[in-house]
């Protein structure tokens, strides 16, 4: 359970973080307060050639670990403050406008859990990886090797409360076997499992035999202005952490996730559907051939169902026996984002688009051209 120490210091670091502006490619201002914040701790740490950093606290043979990304998607505004409701909530303002302002809890609020795991551990490790929005840059160029002694890895980066990822499109990040372990947990902490997006456990999962999980960590309206924080959402997130590192605590669960496809869940400019609060999709040119030139990177985004409501009425009623993109029959719904993925090429098929199409399939022979009725943005 929670400290009151925990609490107050969960508390005060969202405060301090939210004003640092660390935009992706430019997170300086973040590595340096998180430098300084390891220094005062006495925590020694160690860096990538991209920048990641890398904590290792205690000598064990085994460790917790938790990762984070210490970039989000908004512009670097130098006359953000952070507030506080009297119900807990952390809300920003641009004191230049007077206008509310996104928090950047995505990840902020990963990161302030991040710290505070750092101190109430005596054996612990941490990452704290750069450029997670533009395609999970960061934690693609990590050293694998860093986790060949954890016990989980876990990550706090997503919107809302309630759920805890099991698998980020066709990669499984734990066993059926660890689900029922830890289906207690789950319960206690109010959490169900789910598929969710691209985040830095995902590409960890590809590269290292560890299970990992990503969960709802008490951010709303994320990559928007109206971003806020929820205190108490986070320290629930936080207890959810606690429970789930000391039932581990003295074994490595190593896992070799499920996916053999998982060259679809990488960075190949795919886009998955839909438009940002605060972005133009495009093609991103760190990932693809496409030669266009783009003024700002392309945002990939866990939490995209939310946003403005895109599939609220939206609900796939059936599935059609292939996919329409590559005509292969791996395809699972998510019923969170009310999306299809499609395992074999990794298109994400909103949910009004492939009814349609389902429709169409139906009333015509299989043998009919199967194109142009879905929206698959690349």
């Amino acid at each position: 359970m929670t400290s009151k120490h925990d609490t107050t210091n969960i508390a005060e670091l969202l405060m301090n973080l939210v004003p640092i502006q660390s935009t992706s490619y430019k997170t300086e201002l973040m590595q340096k307060a998180i430098d300084n914040w390891l220094y005062h701790n006495d925590l020694g740490y160690t860096k990538d050639k991209y920048g990641n950093i890398y904590v290792t606290k205690g000598h064990a043979d085994l460790y917790p670990t938790m990762v984070c990304h210490i970039d989000t998607v908004h512009d670097i505004n130098n006359h953000v403050t952070a507030h506080k409701t009297s119900s807990d909530i952390i809300y920003a303002i641009d004191q230049s406008t007077g206008q509310q302002y996104g928090t950047g809890g995505d990840d902020k609020v990963g990161i302030a859990i991040t710290m505070t795991m750092l101190k109430h551990f005596d054996n612990f490790k941490a990452v704290f990886f750069l450029d997670e929005e533009v395609g999970c840059v960061g934690s693609s160029k990590c050293d694998s090797s860093f986790f060949d002694d954890s016990t989980i890895v876990l990550e706090c980066d997503r919107r809302g409360s309630s759920d805890f990822v099991n698998k980020i499109g066709s990669t499984r990040l734990y066993s059926k076997k660890f689900s029922k372990l830890i289906k207690p947990i789950l319960k206690k902490w109010g959490r169900s499992e789910c598929t969710g997006g691209i985040t830095d456990v995902g590409e960890i999962a590809r590269v290292n035999k560890v299970m990992t999980a990503n969960m709802s960590c008490g951010y709303h309206n994320p990559h928007s202005n109206s971003e806020t924080i929820d205190i108490a959402q986070v320290i629930n997130t936080y207890n959810l952490c606690v429970d789930l590192f000391n039932l581990t605590i003295d074994k490595r669960y190593a896992y070799q996730s499920l996916s053999d496809r998982q060259e679809s869940y990488g960075y190949t400019g795919r886009m998955y559907g839909g438009h940002f609060h605060n972005h133009t999709p495009r093609i991103n040119p760190y990932y693809t051939n496409d030669k266009e030139e783009s003024a700002e990177p392309m945002y990939f985004d866990d939490d995209l169902y939310e946003v403005d409501g895109l599939y609220e009425d939206n609900v796939v009623t059936s599935l059609p026996d292939d996919c329409p993109m590559c005509n292969q029959t791996e395809l699972e719904y998510d019923e969170m984002t009310g999306e299809v993925w499609c395992y074999s090429c990794g298109a994400y098929l909103q949910a009004e688009n492939l009814n349609s199409f389902q429709n169409e399939q139906n009333q015509s022979n299989k043998n009919d051209d199967r194109q142009g009725t879905f929206t698959f943005e690349r």
